[in-house]
């Protein structure tokens, strides 16, 4: 990982401070309960990083969460204190703005943040009514709403802003108008109104999967839409993006730099900066984030990328087209650092334009009256792969419910996808030894806490939900030394449904701690059944999110080549596989070593030439072998024949092999195989007695990293 720079002065500075009273229902961005937290010492480490990392003179400052007017007036104005003597941002800064909640804004505090520099608040009512404001989770009345409104109004703020949700179930078309014109009686400067969304794991996904909540209609949602746009033009807003509304020189400046793809620097648990053409982004963990900056406060990132100037351009117009400016080629290619002969973004605009869902406007692109309802389909058009970018981020940004921040509510990242053989060769660049975690939690050998998994009297979501609660505290514990886990599926279809939402769950929380999931769920069949093996594990399948599904896969080669295709396209985009070559079973001999060359050699070499198809910038193939780290004596001639295949090893430990064992399956430049542990890690506890299953995995894992250490070149 790249060491981090203090941006060019005037760079826009984003200050995440993510604490709120309770979470929202319908929100899926990092922010924390703040009873019981640290505040005074959260600020004091993000004061520190923003020692070390904050931009001189920002043209913008924006303070988003979370909720950051829940702190007290004191300790806002210690930290924006701080912040101008580091920054000195109240002399540079031409928009400096805080998101605020009714319930914490009062005219003192509102005073308070006016006098120590900022010029403009940003309010979120979301709702009037009562039934959705409960609903939300929001801790406040309509008339908080107005009157932190008013509060701000008195202590000096012109420049206003309101964030509201519509389409809320059980919303009429009428309410919502009703509602937002006595929102806009009090004439803020700039409104925002976002369509309700269902986030895949929020309180409020899980309501409407249960059949407790209604989701509006995609009719009445337009509707809602129309409305909001009818309304706006009536009193004088323009809709400058497509959720945000401004009295004409009040769109959000900071904002605007975000959709016109500009640089900017975040500060704080799980924000994300762009300085030149880098992007990277700070641990989604207070805990982490916090050990982040102790350690070096200039570095305190836990991914980064540097996308490939096509992916750059495709996202440049994917911003711009959401905002009524839309998107100036020559201005897009400058951003996108863009010197192709055929600009590629163009000429999907052509064909859009044919489609009547954009039109030139002048030198710029933009959507027109059928588009605008279409942003988001119509821009992704322009979004390309990028192979370059770190495994553990994005390539592109998705909008949702409330503001535009970079992983604050409305502007957040998400896992996508690249070549997965380089995703997996720059995971390993962030660990000091190449371990993968197998996750198999064999019921009889888990932890008393966790012993409910094999009482056959208890009912079966309770057994499921401790195996995977397991599995969950496993990889916590190890996420900071390794890079991939390998859970197995076997455990879990044990419990059926249940298991399948425990197995879905497990493959969540390894991919929100940025870690590679290798399921270890050994299939194959016919062709058309191996399609719909592939699809559930690589694809996710209709609905499903794809942080729930594998990176890669294990599978058994022995009904042939026409059974392994399905698996290999994946191969050719985003995904991987890793093909059964010489297992360490006891008995693998009965069969791999039939026939004369052995039948692993035969399946060796088709594995190999299957990987030429797959090769990554990285110089290994998304197509890798499962071969047994107990064979020794035969590592160093399958490298040979298999030279960039990636190699996964189990049998460490718990089998009886060690690193000694397994430097034939490595490269020279000690890059090309996984070595997988499971139970010599997860059950360590029934070895030594005398420790808690967690001190007794660690210690294990640590041990294992240093033996493995001795196979990397010095």
């Amino acid at each position: 990982m790249s060491g981090s720079t203090r941006a060019p002065a005037g760079t826009p500075l984003y200050v995440h401070l993510p604490f709120c009273v309770v979470k929202c229902s319908y929100c899926d961005f990092y922010s924390v309960q703040a009873e019981g937290q640290d505040l005074d010492g959260f600020l004091e480490l993000l004061i520190r990083e923003a020692e070390a990392r904050a931009p001189k003179e920002p043209k913008t400052v924006f303070f988003g969460g979370g909720t950051p007017s829940l702190l007290s007036s004191q300790q806002l104005q210690g930290l924006l204190d701080a912040l101008d003597s580091i920054t000195g941002f109240r002399s540079s800064a031409i928009e400096a703005t805080a998101e605020c909640n009714p319930e914490s804004l009062d005219t003192e505090k509102a005073r308070t943040l006016r006098a120590a520099g900022l010029n403009r608040l940003s309010i979120g009512f979301q709702s009037l009514r009562p039934e959705t404001l409960e609903l939300f989770g929001r801790v406040h009345s309509a008339e908080q709403s107005f009157s932190a409104f008013k509060a701000a109004r008195n202590a000096g703020f012109e420049n206003l802003s309101v964030d509201m949700i519509f389409a809320a179930p059980g919303e009429s078309a009428e309410q919502w108008e009703l509602d937002l014109r006595k929102i806009l009686a009090l004439e803020p400067n700039h409104f925002s109104a976002y369509n309700l969304t269902f986030e895949e794991s929020t309180p409020l996904q899980r309501w409407l999967e249960k059949g407790q909540v209604q989701q509006a209609s995609e009719d009445c949602e337009l509707e809602h839409f129309w409305i909001t746009r009818k309304v706006a033009s009536e009193l004088g807003y323009q809709p400058y993006e497509i959720s945000n509304f401004s009295r004409p020189d009040r769109q959000c400046i900071h904002n605007q730099n975000y959709w016109r793809n500009g640089p900017y620097v975040g500060i704080g648990p799980s924000a994300a900066s762009k300085v030149g053409q880098r992007r990277f982004g700070n641990a989604r963990s207070l805990t982490a984030w916090g050990n982040q900056v102790r350690k070096d406060p200039t570095c305190p990132h836990e991914w980064e990328e540097q996308l490939k100037p096509a992916a750059r351009l495709g996202e440049t117009w994917w911003l711009g087209l959401r905002t009524s400016e839309g998107v100036d080629p020559t201005r897009a290619q400058r951003t996108a650092d863009w010197s192709g002969e055929l600009d590629f973004c163009v000429e999907e605009a052509k064909l859009l334009l044919a489609q009547g869902l954009v039109e030139r406007c002048g030198q710029s692109w933009i959507l027109s009256e059928r588009g605008i309802p279409l942003a988001d389909m119509v821009a992704a058009k322009f979004l390309r792969p990028d192979t370059e970018s770190d495994f553990r981020n994005l390539t592109r940004l998705e909008f949702s419910t409330t503001s535009a921040e970079p992983d604050a509510p409305g502007f957040h990242a998400k896992y996508t996808a690249m070549h997965f053989a380089d995703r997996l060769d720059r995971a390993l660049e962030t660990v000091s030894a190449p371990c993968v975690l197998g996750l198999d939690p064999h019921i009889d050998l888990l932890p008393e806490e966790f012993s409910v998994a094999r009482n056959d009297a208890a009912p079966r979501a309770e057994r499921a939900e401790a195996l995977g609660a397991f599995c969950c505290q496993l990889l916590e514990l190890c996420s900071d030394r390794v890079a991939i886990v390998k859970p197995q599926s076997a455990f879990f279809e044990i419990f059926g449904a249940d298991g399948a939402v425990a197995w879905e769950k497990v493959l969540l929380a390894a991919h929100e701690a940025g870690l590679l999931v290798i399921g270890d769920v050994k299939r194959n069949d016919i062709a058309s059944s191996a399609a719909a093996y592939a699809e559930a594990h690589l694809y996710g399948g209709p609905g499903r999110d794809p942080s729930a599904i594998c990176d890669a896969m294990t599978v058994n080669p022995y009904l042939g080549s026409d059974s392994v295709e399905p698996f290999l396209e994946a191969c050719g985009k985003d995904r991987g596989i890793f093909v059964l070559v010489r297992t360490s079973n006891p008995g693998s001999a009965e069969f791999q070593l039939h026939g004369t060359p052995p039948l692993w050699q035969v399946i060796a070499k088709r594995v190999a030439q299957w990987g030429e198809a797959s090769l990554g910038q990285c110089g290994l193939a998304s197509v890798g072998a499962v071969v047994g780290a107990t064979h020794s004596e035969e590592l160093a001639q399958i490298r040979k024949s298999m030279p960039n295949t990636v190699f996964l090893l189990p049998g460490y430990g718990a089998q009886g092999a060690g690193a000694a064992d397994l430097a034939g399956a490595f490269r020279e430049d000690g890059r090309g195989a996984l070595v997988s542990a499971s139970r010599s890690v997860a059950f360590a506890y029934r070895k030594d007695s005398g420790k808690h299953w967690k001190d007794a995995a660690s210690s294990a894992l640590d041990a294992m990293i240093t033996d493995l250490q001795s196979l990397r070149p010095h």
